[in-house]
């Protein structure tokens, strides 16, 4: 689908979306645009979610305003971006992010490689977040908890820098949940009131702000277009001269103070390829019109002017929506090629909305899935939260496979289903996921530790088994065989350490689950990865692959009083509980010293 050079423009009595279904800080943004003289829209997976019924996780502002121009408006606001600016709003915990309209094919909000300064920031709080102990487990653990890995259906993937930040640390460590409850607005509202509590969200918020858009990573990262900037280690890159497009209304803007030699624009700046036809770099202000270009599928690029309540549509999205259709704008092939990780989100929404991708979208998946060889790891790590920890992890897992998409994003899991369809282990595995979408869904929290144990179990439990039977519940074997799937996953995503060993640990508890000793069993549940490990045994079990008796006895014994505990644990080895106060028994019996021979 090729944008029109003018909208279709859906008049409020058209459409279904009000004011009272839209985060009151969101109209608070655009009403203060508005009344400065800029053009102000929703814009992406808000517009597309409210549209369905569906409530958005979060709300984006696109406009003609700069950045610049944006916090002279706001007093609560922050420029985060260096290449190509961003403007964050602050209401608490809440952020609306503002970005000015782009040029056909300029990067996503959020996208820019960060700066040195906010690279270093990035990194030292990384590094504080990677020390801190603890794992959450599949259940109910409380620490390193992803909420949620898919902030919006919007415009703001994380970048290739920000996806390495973020997969460094481990995704989903510190949670930064943004939400906005509807709430009924029909006027404008002031800022002022929310400027007290900037400060402190910003002191928080100042050290992971480069690295991570929207709460944790993955914690709901947009979904438009993500970070087309330098590639280590990709094809050299073919640089192709472009006239760069000028903004020049902006003179005439609001405060009139804006003049050419301030505006974050490179009179050369250049389109970069790589050998695949991949966009590497592209940063250059644009209007509305060349703005939709930059945003993949159709139902994600309409636009709800605050002006009059309309909604502008230059692509056909909102019928598309109507109809549950998912098309690329633009030539599909060549927009795949552009970005790769484009045929992920395109799946991604199939799972997530329940449309179904249009046959001439669809029809180049098959030819192209070879190039996301090309894209860096972190992202695709970052892509694999948003598919299965975002409430729709089962459905994922089927329309990759559907799509032939799996292969090139674990290879080692769709051979291994490919050799063993309708195994226990596929049964595990999807229950597994559907556990962990239904933790989503009522709002707890999940883990990418859980998550790659369960996708990993196969090729985990192939290697294992490729060693003499009576190797298998050794301690080493588990290990190793951990440890080399892991590193066959890490050949095309980055898997941080933080979740491998955490997985390596999960594997490695099930045989003292399995079979617990007395009372030093009771020492598990002090393990910090015990709630995941149980959990893993309890899917184990259901397929008969553990003992239902031991589960029981497990479920049981951390439901009871510790002297509870402590009688069940004996019970296990036939030992009667001592009553207290009896004496002991000695322990080892000393050895008497022999006196010196009397002979010779």
């Amino acid at each position: 689908m090729t944008p029109t050079s003018t909208p279709r423009v859906i008049t409020r009595s058209e459409h279904i979306i009000s004011r009272q279904h839209i985060s009151p800080n969101a109209l608070r943004v655009l009403y203060r645009l508005r009344d400065a003289g800029f053009m102000a829209f929703l814009v992406g997976g808000c517009v597309r979610d409210l549209l369905i019924g569906i409530e958005p996780k979060d709300f984006d502002v696109a406009t003609d305003a700069l950045p610049e121009q944006v916090r002279k408006l706001f007093r609560n606001c922050r420029l985060v971006g260096r290449r190509f600016r961003l403007a964050h709003v602050f209401f608490g915990r809440e952020i609306i992010e503002v970005a000015t309209f782009r040029a056909a094919t300029a990067p996503s909000p959020g996208e820019e490689p960060l700066g040195e300064a906010e690279v270093a920031v990035a990194e030292a709080a990384l590094r504080d977040i990677d020390a801190a102990p603890g794992e959450l487990s599949g259940a109910d653990s409380n620490d390193d908890l992803l909420d949620d890995a898919d902030s919006d259906e919007g415009d703001d993937p994380l970048s290739e820098a920000d996806s390495e930040a973020v997969a460094g640390a481990g995704m989903g460590e510190d949670t930064l949940r943004i939400r906005a409850a509807p709430v009924a607005v029909d006027d404008p509202f002031d800022d002022d009131d929310a400027t007290a509590e900037v400060q402190a969200f910003a002191e928080a918020d100042a050290q992971i702000t480069g690295a991570v858009r929207r709460g944790e990573a993955g914690d709901d990262v947009d979904d438009e277009d993500d970070e087309l900037g330098d590639d280590a280690g990709n094809p050299q890159p073919v640089v192709v001269p472009r006239r760069a497009r000028r903004y020049e209304q902006r003179s005439a803007m609001a405060n009139g103070d804006e003049s050419a030699a301030d505006l974050d624009v490179d009179p050369n700046a250049e389109r970069m390829f790589d050998e695949t036809g991949r966009i590497l770099r592209d940063n250059v202000y644009g209007t509305i019109d060349a703005d939709v270009w930059r945003r993949d599928l159709t139902a994600n690029a309409l636009y709800y002017n605050i002006a009059d309540f309309s909604i502008w549509d230059y692509v056909g999205g909102f019928e598309d929506i109507a109809t549950r259709k998912l098309k690329l704008i633009g030539d599909p092939e060549t927009r795949f090629r552009e970005d790769p990780v484009r045929m992920l989100r395109a799946a991604r929404f199939e799972a997530k909305l329940g449309f179904e991708i249009d046959p001439t979208t669809s029809e180049p998946i098959a030819r192209l899935k070879a190039l996301m060889g090309g894209v860096p790891p972190a992202r695709l790590f970052d892509e694999t939260l948003k598919l299965f920890l975002t409430g729709h992890g089962r459905k994922s897992f089927e329309v990759l496979r559907k799509r032939g998409l799996l292969s090139a994003l674990l290879p080692t899991v769709d051979d291994y289903f490919n050799r063993h369809p309708g195994s226990l282990v596929e049964q595990l595995v999807m229950r597994g996921l559907e556990n962990t979408d239904a933790r989503v869904m009522a709002d707890r929290p999940v883990t990418p530790t859980f998550l790659f144990a369960l996708l990993l179990y196969g090729p985990i439990a192939t290697i294992i088994e490729s060693t003499p039977p009576e190797r298998w519940h050794e301690l080493s074997t588990i290990l190793d065989a951990c440890d080399r799937a892991a590193r066959q996953v890490q050949s095309h995503i980055t898997l941080p350490k933080r979740f491998s060993l955490g997985m390596r640990e999960m594997f490695a508890l099930q045989p003292r689950l399995e079979h617990p000793r007395g009372r030093r069993a009771l020492r598990v549940l002090e393990h910090p990865r015990f709630r995941a490990a149980y959990d893993l045994l309890l899917l184990r079990a259901e397929f008969g692959m553990a003992p239902t008796e031991i589960t029981e006895w497990w479920t049981k014994v951390q439901e009871v009083s510790a002297e509870e505990r402590a009688r069940m644990a004996d019970a296990l080895t036939g030992q009667s509980l001592r009553s207290e106060g009896a004496p002991r028994r000695g322990g080892r019996r000393r050895r008497r010293r022999r006196g010196p021979s009397n002979s010779g």
